[in-house]
């Protein structure tokens, strides 16, 4: 009796909500729309976790400690939270898929982050995050990009921080450097070790620690190249080819030219992108690249 009263219920909610069998090719056509969006949310995913990888291998950690800055400045929390909100549409499209019942919400998150996560550092990888990165610089008003945040971070002379582009200068004793602000400085190099006229012979932008001693005059104890790590290829070749384009004759590979000179000298390349301010904090000039043993 239960089980009759239960099938004219079910057909009386049927006539009652007019309720019509759907086709095999409806099914199958969500499907399909839930899978593309779910696929399309974990590569956003990916390129919004590649700008932050891009952010957080651009932070010169050490720096916050001369200039008493706050690391929090190169933490992207803006985009942690962004990357976490398409980590849930993931799993929310996952979800609504003919078996993604099946999972639990925990295994589908850890699964969608891992698989954004790898596709970030691939993105990173081919220079995509930088890419990335720099169309937001241009095109989302209050947005700071890697780049620009880092010029600032790094090129602050009052805290000890000079950084920017060599430039052609008939004196010895002092080097011309035009800063990221477009102004520049006589850089005395007196206390300099010939390992940091290395870097200075192989690399055009570098970052100086020392102190000002008078009207746009730096004294340097210790020098650094600067980069950006991960770097577009398409963008530094776009630059390379305005350059040309405007009679400019564009620098080589100034880090991969530095490496080779290191290894000619025998020098340790693990040190070479530490940022050390204990030479101008002694009066010293011990270099921060050591000899192997």
């Amino acid at each position: 009796m239960k089980n009759r009263d239960f099938k004219k219920e079910i057909l009386k909610t049927i006539e009652t909500k007019k309720i019509e069998p759907k086709s095999k090719w409806q099914f199958l056509l969500r499907d399909s729309i839930v899978w593309v969006f779910g696929f399309i949310s974990v590569i956003a995913g990916g390129i919004f976790a590649s700008v932050i990888i891009f952010s957080l291998f651009n932070s010169d950690w050490e720096v916050y400690r001369l200039v008493k800055g706050s690391f929090l400045e190169f933490i992207p929390i803006v985009w942690i939270f962004v990357f976490a909100i398409f980590i849930f549409v993931a799993d929310y499209n996952f979800k609504h898929t003919k078996k993604g019942y099946r999972y639990g919400v925990t295994k589908v998150i850890l699964l969608s982050s891992l698989a954004s996560i790898l596709l970030g550092f691939v993105f990173y990888a081919t220079g995509l995050s930088h890419l990335t990165d720099r169309v937001l610089d241009r095109g989302i008003p209050g947005y700071t990009g890697v780049e620009k945040r880092k010029e600032m971070m790094t090129n602050q002379p009052e805290k000890g921080l000079l950084a920017g582009t060599l430039v052609l200068s008939p004196r010895s004793d002092a080097l011309v450097l035009k800063d990221f602000d477009g102004k520049e400085w006589d850089v005395i190099v007196g206390k300099l070790l010939p390992v940091h006229f290395i870097i200075l012979d192989n690399v055009e932008t570098v970052a100086f620690i020392g102190n000002i001693i008078g009207e746009n005059t730096f004294e340097a104890c210790d020098v650094k190249p600067w980069q950006i790590r991960g770097e577009s290829l398409y963008l530094r070749e776009k630059i390379f080819n305005q350059m040309k384009d405007s009679g400019i004759e564009p620098p080589v590979d100034d880090i991969d030219r530095l490496r080779k000179r290191f290894e000619e000298e025998n020098l340790d390349e693990r040190n070479i992108f530490q940022l050390r301010n204990n030479v101008c904090e002694e009066g010293t000039s011990t270099p921060f690249f050591t000899k192997p043993r």
